[in-house]
C-alpha cells in the first residue's frame, strides 16, 4: 500500500522538524534531559509493557516477540494504523485528539490519547524506554515503514521486513553496543517477557501474548473469561490465565494456569477499577503471596493485601509508583475499598468463603499504619466494618452463613466435634447462634494475627470448655441421649481442670433419670456409684477405694433410699468408668454417711443420748482417720453447727445438748473463773462421755474437743458497738465501714470477784490464748483506710485492779513495774513480756538529757524549760548555728549583708502564711496537741511558723540565729511535703504487718508450745501432724511477707517513667516467654501515653503482681486463657484496666481481696499478698484500685487502677 502525496507531503515536514528538535536536544546542555526520557524506569525492559498497552489501544488481539540476538521484534494485529499529522498544528491537534501517530512516537510528551480516556498508553515518554536498549527502532506496516534516528527524527524505509506478515504491524528494535551489551540486552528482555505478571488481567483487548528466542525457548500467554456475569454496575468475571512455555522450571518456574475471580465497576470516564482473587479453581482463595498494586500492569507499590487492586491511578513519571497525595487516587482508593467490601457477598455467591478464604482479608491493622502503606488503610476498615454486618461466616452446617454477633468459635476441636450447633444454641438459649470457622478452632492459642483479627477487631466470640460447662443444666443433660453423654464423659477426661465446676453442674444421671450434680450447693457429695452386689468388694483399679469394713458398715446403717445412685447402664462402658474414677464418684464413704445420714438427724427435736454419743465417736474417727487434711477445716465448720455436744447448764444443772462453740470444758480453772457468774453456762457432761474417754485416750479427746470449737478458756466475744465514732475521735473520716471489737465473757464479773487464784486463771488464760487485743476500724477518707486500737476488755485489764503485787497487794497494772508484780505470776516467757507491755505497766521516766555545753544552755535557758521536748541534737544543731554566725561577724565583708538577707527573708517568709502569735507555752501546746494527726502541711508549717516567732519574741537579741532557724525549717518544711503521702502511707502499711506479723507469730508459738509439751506421744501423731502443717504454713506466709518488706524498704530511685512504654515492655519481654508457656495470648491496648514520677521498681510491682495473679487465675482453664491491659487518659486521671478469665472473685468478697493473705489461688501457689502490695503500691501515689464489671464473663476479674495526673 503506497503512501498518498499529502502524506509524504507531511511526513517530510515532520522530518525537517524534527531535525531542528534534535540539534537542541544533541546540544551538551541537553544531554541530561535524553538521558532522563531513556532511563526513567528503574525496572529493566519495563517498555514491554508499554508495546503491550500500545497494543491494547490499537484493538490489537494478539501479539508476538521475537527475541534474537541482534534485536528484539515485536508484532501485532491491530486495527488501527499509523497516521502523520501536521507539525505546525501538533499543539492544536492534541487537543482535538487528531495527532497522528509517527509525531507522537518522535516526541517527547506528545500523545495521540490524551483525551481518549479508554486508552492507557501512550506513544510519547513511555515508547523512549526502548532506547536504553537500541539507537535506531524501525516500525513497519502496511503503509508507513520508518525508523527513527537521532531519537526523535524519522526516516522512511523502502524495502518491508520479510518476517511481518500482511495487516500487521511490526517494530524491530536493533540492538545497540557491543557484543556483551548486546548479550546483556537478550538476556534482560528474555527474562522480562518470560516472567511477565499477569499481563493480560487487566488489558481490554488481548487475548493472547506469545514469544520465542533464537535458542529455540518458547511460550505463550493467554487469558480464557467464563461466563461474565454482570449485576448491576458490577462484572464479575472467572478468568483463567495460561503461561505455557518450555522453561526448565530450574530456571524460571513451571508452567501453570492462574485461576482469579475478577470484580470490576467502570468509572465515569469509561475506565475500570478492578479487584481480583486468586483461586485454586474451585472453591479456595489463595493467599499465599503479596502482589503489588496494579495500574493495568504492576507497579512497585507493596499494599499488603492478599487480593490484587487495580485501578487508573494517576503514576509518577516512571509508571511505577502511585501518586499519594492526589485526589483523583485518593478518590480511586475509596471506591475500590467499597468493592472489597461488596466483594465479600460475590465471593460468597460463588462458593468462595469458606474458613481458608479469611486469611485473604486483610487482617493486620499495623500493616497499614506506616508511611507506605497507609494510604491503603481505607480498604482494611471497610472491609471489618462490612464484616461485623453481614452474614459472611461459614457454619458447620453446608451453605449457613452467620454474622459475627451470631458467631461462636470453639476452643478446641474436641469441643465442637462433641456439641453441635444446635445443641449450643440450647445452652446459650438462643438459637440464632452456631458454630462458625469449624477449622479454626483453637486459634486463640495459635497466637496468630488472624486470630487476634477475628476476636478482638470484628468481635466474634470464642467459647471453650469452662465457658461450656458452666452453661450445663440440668434441663439440657436430660435431653441428651445416653450415646452423647457417654462422649461428654470422653471429652471430660481431658479436661480435668474444669472438674470443680463441673461437680456443681448437673452432669450425672441417677437411676430415677433426672440429672444431678456431684455436689450439692454446700460441697457435699449426693450421688454415688451403686454398692457392689455382694460382699467381695470389687477391686478394679478404674474405681476409687473405699475400705470394706466402713463400706460394709454404711451399708448396714443406710437404705437404698438414703442416697442417690448413678445409672447402672453408664458403668457399663470403660470409658465412662474412668471418667467416673477421675472425677472421685465414689460408693457411699463415711463423709457421706455423715452428710445424708446423720446431718439431718439434726433437724429433729429430740436426739437419743447413745446416738448422738455414736455420731460424737464417728465425727472423731473420720476427722483423724479418714479426712483429707484440705478438708479438715470445712468439716470441722460443719460439725461445729450440730448440736450434738452433751452438757449440763449451770444455772439448774439440767442436761441439754449443745454446739460444741457454746459449750465449756470443766476444768478446776474454769470451774473457778465462772463460779459468781450468773449467765448460764454450758458444761460438757463428763461422766457422759467415760466410755469414749476409755476407748480412745482422754488427751485424744480433749484435742478433738478444742478442734471443734469447745472452750477450755473463757471465749473472746467479738461485737459491733453501737456508736462507731468514738473510735476515730481525732480522726479525719468520710465514712465508717466497720468496727470490730471485743470482749471476754465473764471478766467484768471476774474483777468484780477478783481473789488471788482467779487473777492468776485469767493471767494464765491471756499467756497462754489466742486472744485478738486490738480493735479493728475500716473507714474511708480519700482512700481505704483501717486503724488499730486497744480493745475494750484490755482496757479494763489496763485500768482496773486484778493483779496483785508482792505484797499482796490489789492493783492496777500502770501502779506497779514489773519487777513488783507477785513471784506466782509467770513473767519469764516472750508471751508474757508482751502480755506486760500491752498491760501499760508502769515505766519509770527517763530524766532529761543534759545538755552538751551547759553555757549555752543558761543562755537558752528560758526556751530550753519551756520545750522540755529538744533533745541533745537539737542542742547541737542551735549550736552549730551560733557558731556559723559567730564566723560570719569575724569577716568584715558582707557580714551586714547577710544579716540584713536573712532579717528579709524571715521577713517575706512570713507575710506568706498566718503566723499565730503565743503568750505563753500553753497556747503553743495546745496547737501542737490539735495538729499532731492532722495531714494538712500547711497547718503544721503555720504552727512551725508561730513556734519560730515565739522564741523570736523571747531571744530578741538573736534574730539572726532564729532567721536561719526558720530558713532551714522552710527547706525541710519543702521536702517532707513531697514525701508526707508516701509517709503516711508507709506508716499504715507498717501498723498492718506488724499486727499480721505478730498474729502468725502468735500461731506458731501456740502450735510450737504444744508439741514441745506434748512430744512424744504415739497416740496424738495425727494431731501433731496437724500442728506441724499449721507451722509450715504460717512459716511460708510470714517468708514472703519480709521478703516483701525487705523489699519496700530498699532505697527508692525517683524517675520520670512512661507507663505505656514500661507496661508494654513487660509484656513483650519480661513475661512474654512466661505467658506463652501457659498458653496464654495477652492483648496489651495502651492508647494514651502517660509520664509518673515514681520509683520504678513500685510500678513495676503493680503490673506484675497483677499478671502473676491472672496467670494463677487463668491456670484452672483448659485453653483460651485471656489477659488484657487497656491504658487510657480519662480528663484528669489515667486508667488502667486490668482483665483476665480465670476462676474470677467470689460474690461479697470485692473487699477482702485486698487484705494481706486473703486469696483464691491457694492450691496452686497464691500467698494472698499480691493485691495487698499492688494497693499499697497505688495508695502511695493517691491513686486507687478496685474491682469493676467483669469483661470476659461469665469468669474471670477485672480490676480498674485510677492514677489521679495533677498530684
Amino acid at each position: 500500500m503506497q503512501l498518498s502525496k499529502k502524506e509524504i507531503q507531511l511526513f517530510n515536514k515532520l522530518v525537517i522538524d524534527r531535525k531542528e528538535s534534535a540539534k537542541v536536544l544533541e546540544k551538551t546542555s541537553m544531554e541530561g534531559v535524553k538521558y532522563s526520557v531513556t532511563e526513567k524506569y528503574s525496572e529493566q525492559a519495563h517498555f514491554i509493557y508499554e508495546l503491550i498497552q500500545n497494543a491494547d489501544d490499537v484493538k490489537a488481539e494478539n501479539i508476538g516477540f521475537d527475541i534474537k540476538k541482534d534485536g528484539l521484534i515485536f508484532r501485532h494485529n491491530g486495527k488501527k494504523k499509523f497516521t502523520v499529522s501536521d507539525p505546525d498544528k501538533e499543539k492544536e491537534d492534541g487537543k482535538n485528539n487528531e495527532l497522528g501517530h509517527i509525531n507522537s512516537i518522535t516526541s517527547i510528551g506528545q500523545s495521540t490519547k490524551k483525551d481518549d480516556t479508554a486508552k492507557i498508553g501512550k506513544f510519547g515518554v513511555g515508547f523512549k524506554a526502548v532506547f536504553q536498549y537500541t539507537d535506531i527502532p524501525e516500525i513497519y506496516e502496511d503503509k508507513f515503514k520508518f525508523k527513527i534516528v537521532r531519537f526523535i527524527v524519522p526516516e522512511l524505509l523502502e524495502k518491508d521486513r520479510f518476517e511481518r506478515k500482511p495487516n500487521q504491524t511490526l517494530f524491530y528494535f536493533p540492538f545497540k553496543g557491543n557484543e556483551s551489551e548486546k548479550e546483556k540486552a537478550y538476556n534482560e528482555i528474555f527474562a522480562k517477557i518470560s516472567n511477565l505478571q499477569y499481563p493480560l488481567l487487566f488489558i481490554s483487548n488481548l487475548k493472547s501474548i506469545e514469544w520465542k528466542t533464537q535458542e529455540g525457548k518458547n511460550g505463550i500467554y493467554k487469558k480464557k473469561i467464563i461466563k461474565p456475569q454482570k449485576i448491576n454496575n458490577t462484572l464479575i468475571e472467572k478468568i483463567t490465565l495460561d503461561n505455557h512455555n518450555n522453561i526448565g522450571k530450574e530456571l524460571f518456574g513451571e508452567k501453570n494456569k492462574i485461576h482469579l475471580l475478577k470484580i470490576s465497576r467502570v468509572l465515569e470516564n469509561g475506565l475500570s477499577y478492578s479487584i481480583a482473587y486468586r483461586t485454586n479453581g474451585k472453591n479456595k482463595i489463595l493467599s499465599d503471596i503479596e502482589i503489588p498494586t496494579f495500574c493495568f500492569f504492576p507497579t512497585t507499590e507493596i499494599n499488603k493485601l492478599k487480593f490484587i487492586i487495580h485501578a487508573p491511578f494517576l503514576l509518577i513519571d516512571n509508571r511505577q509508583g502511585i501518586k499519594r497525595n492526589d485526589d483523583w487516587n485518593t478518590e480511586l482508593i475509596t471506591k475500590i475499598s467499597t468493592l472489597a467490601a461488596d466483594s465479600l457477598e460475590i465471593c460468597k455467591q460463588y462458593d468462595l468463603v469458606n474458613d481458608d478464604f479469611f486469611y485473604a482479608v486483610p487482617h493486620i491493622e499495623s500493616d497499614f499504619d506506616n508511611t507506605v502503606n497507609y494510604f491503603y488503610k481505607p480498604v482494611y476498615l471497610e472491609i471489618l466494618k462490612r464484616l461485623k454486618e453481614i452474614e459472611i461466616f461459614p457454619t458447620k452446617e453446608k451453605d449457613k452463613y452467620l454474622t459475627a454477633k451470631n458467631g461462636y468459635m470453639s476452643g478446641t476441636k474436641d469441643l465442637i466435634n462433641l456439641l453441635s450447633s444446635q445443641q449450643l444454641a440450647n445452652l446459650l438459649s438462643n438459637q440464632n447462634v452456631a458454630w462458625i470457622l469449624p477449622s479454626f478452632a483453637g486459634i486463640r492459642r495459635r497466637n496468630n494475627n488472624l486470630g487476634y483479627y477475628l476476636l478482638n477487631e470484628i468481635g466474634i466470640k470464642d467459647i471453650n470448655a469452662p465457658e461450656i460447662v458452666n452453661l450445663l443444666s440440668k434441663q439440657f443433660i436430660e435431653k441428651q441421649s445416653e450415646k452423647w453423654l457417654h462422649s461428654f464423659y470422653e471429652y471430660a477426661i481431658e479436661i480435668p481442670a474444669t472438674y470443680s465446676t463441673l461437680k456443681r453442674k448437673p452432669c450425672l444421671i441417677a437411676e430415677n433419670g433426672e440429672a444431678y450434680s456431684l455436689l450439692d450447693e454446700n460441697g457435699n457429695k449426693q450421688i454415688f456409684l451403686p454398692y457392689p452386689e455382694s460382699k467381695q468388694r470389687n477391686n478394679n483399679s478404674e474405681d476409687i477405694q473405699t475400705t470394706q469394713t466402713n463400706l460394709d458398715t454404711i451399708q448396714e446403717k443406710t437404705t437404698t433410699d438414703d442416697f442417690l445412685f448413678i445409672k447402672n447402664e453408664f458403668l457399663k462402658n470403660s470409658t465412662t468408668k474412668k471418667f467416673f474414677s477421675a472425677f472421685r464418684l465414689t460408693q457411699p464413704d463415711t463423709k457421706a454417711y455423715i452428710e445424708h445420714k446423720i446431718i439431718p438427724e439434726y433437724n429433729k427435736e429430740e436426739l437419743d443420748t447413745n446416738l448422738l454419743l455414736e455420731h460424737f465417736k464417728v465425727f472423731y474417727n473420720y476427722f483423724y482417720k479418714e479426712c483429707p487434711q484440705r478438708e479438715q477445716f470445712d468439716f470441722i465448720e460443719k460439725i461445729k453447727q450440730l448440736s450434738f455436744i452433751l452438757v449440763t447448764r449451770s444455772t439448774d444443772n439440767k442436761g441439754l445438748r449443745s454446739k460444741p462453740t457454746d459449750v465449756y470444758y470443766p476444768t478446776k480453772e474454769l470451774k473457778l473463773y465462772f463460779e459468781d457468774y450468773s449467765e448460764g453456762i454450758y458444761w460438757l457432761r463428763e461422766n457422759s462421755y467415760k466410755k469414749i474417754f476409755n476407748e480412745f485416750g482422754k488427751e485424744n479427746i480433749r484435742e478433738f474437743l478444742k478442734e471443734i470449737g469447745v472452750n477450755f478458756e473463757p471465749k473472746q466475744i467479738l461485737f459491733t458497738p453501737y456508736s462507731k465514732y468514738e473510735y476515730l475521735w481525732g480522726e479525719n473520716y468520710t465514712s465508717i465501714d466497720y468496727v470490730k471489737d471485743y470482749n471476754i465473757e465473764g471478766l467484768e464479773n471476774l474483777i468484780q470477784n477478783i481473789s488471788f487464784q482467779k487473777s492468776k486463771i485469767i493471767w494464765n488464760f491471756l499467756l497462754n490464748s489466742n486472744y485478738e487485743f486490738n480493735a479493728e476500724v475500716r473507714y474511708f477518707y480519700y482512700t481505704s483506710r483501717k486503724k488499730w486500737l486497744t480493745a475494750k476488755f484490755l482496757k479494763k485489764l489496763q485500768t482496773e485492779k486484778w493483779l496483785y503485787d508482792n505484797e499482796n497487794n490489789l492493783v492496777c497494772p500502770d501502779e506497779i513495774k514489773k519487777e513488783q508484780l507477785h513471784e506466782e505470776y509467770e513473767t519469764s516467757t516472750y508471751d508474757s513480756k508482751n502480755l506486760i507491755t500491752r498491760l501499760n505497766f508502769y515505766i519509770e521516766t527517763i530524766k532529761e538529757p543534759t545538755p552538751i555545753n551547759q553555757d549555752e544552755a543558761k543562755k537558752y535557758k528560758k526556751v530550753y524549760e519551756k520545750f522540755k521536748d529538744f533533745t541533745d541534737e537539737d542542742i547541737r544543731e542551735l549550736e552549730r548555728l551560733r557558731k556559723r554566725r559567730e564566723k560570719r561577724k569575724k569577716k568584715k565583708e558582707n557580714t551586714e549583708n547577710d544579716i540584713d538577707e536573712a532579717t528579709k527573708k524571715a521577713e517575706e517568709t512570713s507575710k506568706k502564711v498566718f503566723i499565730p502569735t503565743y503568750e505563753n507555752i500553753e497556747e503553743l501546746k495546745t496547737d501542737l496537741l490539735e495538729i499532731k494527726n492532722s495531714n494538712n502541711i500547711s497547718d503544721i508549717s503555720n504552727v512551725i511558723d508561730g513556734v519560730v516567732k515565739f522564741i523570736d519574741d523571747e531571744l530578741k537579741d538573736k534574730i539572726e540565729l532564729a532567721s536561719e532557724v526558720f530558713t532551714k525549717v522552710e527547706r525541710d518544711r519543702i521536702e517532707y511535703e513531697s514525701k508526707y503521702n508516701s509517709i503516711t502511707g508507709i506508716q499504715e502499711f507498717g501498723a498492718e504487718l506488724a499486727h499480721i506479723i505478730l498474729t502468725s507469730v502468735s500461731k506458731i508459738s501456740r502450735n510450737a508450745q504444744f508439741l514441745k509439751n506434748k512430744l512424744p506421744n504415739p497416740k496424738l501423731n495425727d494431731i501433731f501432724k496437724s500442728h506441724s502443717y499449721e507451722i509450715h504454713e504460717q512459716m511460708l506466709s510470714l517468708e514472703k511477707v519480709v521478703k516483701f518488706m525487705l523489699d519496700v524498704n530498699k532505697k527508692e530511685n525517683y524517675e520520670e517513667l512512661e507507663l505505656k512504654t514500661l507496661i508494654e515492655s513487660l509484656f513483650k519481654y519480661d513475661y512474654n516467654d512466661i505467658l506463652e508457656k501457659h498458653n496464654i495470648f495477652p492483648m496489651v491496648e495502651m492508647i494514651d501515653a502517660f509520664e509518673l514520677f515514681y520509683n520504678r521498681k513500685a510500678i513495676e510491682d503493680v503490673i506484675e503482681n497483677l499478671i502473676t495473679n491472672s496467670i494463677k487465675a487463668t491456670s484452672y482453664n483448659e485453653n483460651n486463657k485471656k489477659i488484657k491491659c487497656k491504658g487510657y487518659i480519662d480528663e484528669d486521671k489515667y486508667i488502667i484496666q486490668f482483665s483476665d478469665n480465670g476462676c474470677g472473685i467470689e460474690a461479697g468478697k470485692e473487699e477482702s481481696i485486698f487484705d494481706i493473705y486473703y486469696t483464691t489461688t491457694e492450691n496452686i501457689g497464691g500467698s494472698g499478698v499480691g493485691l495487698f502490695i499492688v494497693k499499697n503500691r497505688l495508695e502511695a501515689i493517691n491513686g486507687t484500685i478496685k474491682l469493676i464489671k467483669n469483661e470476659f464473663k461469665p469468669t474471670g476479674a477485672t480490676f480498674e487502677i485510677v492514677i489521679p495526673i495533677n498530684k
